[in-house]
């Protein structure tokens, strides 16, 4: 059995990372954000491909006509640096009238680097730009303003791959378990 990351051709337990990305495009939908960005990890992993389809599907179902959304979407890394790096690119004060008012990111690394910049920038979080995480790092609730993020149930995880090693029969499929959003400092309605 996998856990977390699929391993040759075991079955796989994981978080639902399609889900848990939808979850922070409600998020910050209900809260009001139109222009919102969104960093994905690295497209040759699965996990990564599987938070920017479920956010990037979850964006094009409440976009509509009369309430459109303007998504954008940057590729990097896993890391603080490319969060860092990315944010700079999205928050450029030169652009201020297309800044997004809100970031999503694959990680809570990613995030914790956007947060970087946006301070780096001089900027307020959340009353200019509202950020999200995916994960719960220790660090999640540490930094300052604490991170919004989906939590990810690792007790549940664990406990069922051990399941699925010692029980005859569950061992062949994957199994998702749903994630859980955790709304903290770093999300608030979009300003005007």
């Amino acid at each position: 059995v996998s856990l977390d990351r699929r391993f040759a051709d075991q079955p796989l337990v994981a978080t639902d990372h399609f889900d848990g990305s939808g979850q922070v495009a409600d998020h910050l939908y209900q809260l009001g954000h139109r222009r919102i960005a969104y960093i994905a990890g690295p497209q040759n992993m699965e996990v990564a491909r599987q938070r920017q389809d479920g956010f990037v599907s979850r964006i094009k179902a409440l976009s509509s006509d009369w309430d459109p959304i303007e998504l954008t979407v940057f590729e990097g890394q896993f890391d603080y640096e490319s969060g860092e790096e990315l944010g700079r690119k999205l928050l450029n004060p030169r652009q201020q009238a297309l800044r997004p008012t809100a970031i999503a990111a694959a990680s809570d690394q990613q995030a914790i680097g956007v947060l970087r910049s946006a301070q780096d920038l001089k900027l307020n979080i959340p009353e200019d730009l509202s950020v999200a995480g995916f994960d719960d790092i220790s660090l999640a609730s540490l930094v300052v303003p604490r991170l919004t993020t989906v939590r990810q149930p690792i007790e549940e995880l664990a406990a069922s791959s051990v399941s699925r090693i010692f029980e005859e029969g569950l061992a062949g499929s994957d199994i998702a378990i749903a994630g859980e959003i955790i709304a903290r400092e770093s999300t608030a309605p979009a300003g005007d």
